[in-house]
């Protein structure tokens, strides 16, 4: 004999119909079973790596002049007239 899962709104319905003693009790039985995959996915997160000072040791050096002349040159025919 197969049994049905209960929904999530039925299980739901039934925890509000709950005294707030027995919905503290349910918690508490409860989160035990959600810290394990909680503190995993955590760790599975990866922080974002600055990108400040990546080139550092490329002896790139760019000054506002040069940013400024690639500007204008890449800017330069814009719009284009022959499309």
């Amino acid at each position: 004999m197969a049994t049905l899962e209960p929904s999530f709104e039925e299980v739901l319905d039934l925890a509000k119909r709950l005294p707030p003693r027995q919905k503290l009790q349910l918690i508490e039985a409860i989160v035990p079973d959600l810290v394990a995959p909680l503190a995993a996915a955590e760790g599975k997160v990866q922080p974002l790596r600055s990108l400040y000072g990546l080139w550092k040791d490329l002896g790139v050096d760019l000054s506002a002049e040069d940013i400024d002349a690639v500007r204008r040159d890449m800017w330069g025919t814009f719009p284009r007239e022959d499309v």
